[in-house]
């Protein structure tokens, strides 16, 4: 039986630095997301929408407002960097696979797809914003190399240190701060 584990939280997707150093670049670990997986979870939360409401009079709908595009967000510990750089290991060449796949299926090749880059705490501050930059923007390249995905339909920001999810200084702490959030931007 397959596990899927789905996330409304801020992507994680974690770099180099201890995890890097727990695992070589082409090791065998599975991918944490499968393309399906993530398909069904977009679906799951966006839901049916409504574009039109009735008047009370029962004359013709009237246009709603739309609303801001909804995020969907995945916890994902598997896409990893060489230490100090926006270079792609192999396993997480694997992963973001996975994210392509999903990207260009039929239920979800209309979404955006953020991509926010994230470091931890070690450097100055400009230099990890920088790298955080340029890490999504790695992250974006490869998936529209890779699958032919339309750049219009990839945003990439760079976050520096600014948003940690953890407010630790420890290895383990730092090594979940360095990731890149991947959040699908539902219309």
């Amino acid at each position: 039986m397959k596990f899927f584990t789905y996330a409304m939280a801020v992507i994680g997707v974690a770099f180099s630095g201890a995890l890097a150093a727990q695992q070589s670049p082409d090791s065998d670990a599975p991918v944490q997301y499968k393309a399906r997986g993530i398909i069904q979870a977009v679906q799951q939360e966006t839901g049916p929408k409504e574009n039109f409401q009735d008047d009370a009079g029962g004359g013709a709908a009237e246009p709603v407002t739309p609303e801001p595009p909804k995020e969907v967000s995945f916890d994902v510990q598997s896409v990893n960097f060489e230490f100090g750089s926006a270079n792609l290991t192999v396993g997480a060449k694997r992963q973001l696979d996975e994210f392509g796949i999903a990207a260009t299926s039929p239920e979800l090749e209309t979404f955006g797809l953020k991509i926010v880059g994230h470091t931890d705490d070690v450097g100055s501050e400009a230099y990890n914003q920088q790298l955080s930059e340029r890490r999504a923007a790695s992250v974006a390249s490869y998936l529209a190399d890779q699958f032919s995905i339309d750049r219009g339909r990839l945003e990439v920001i760079g976050r520096g240190e600014s948003s940690p999810v953890i407010a630790a200084t420890t290895p383990e702490a730092r090594a979940e701060n360095r990731r890149v959030e991947m959040i699908f931007l539902v219309n």
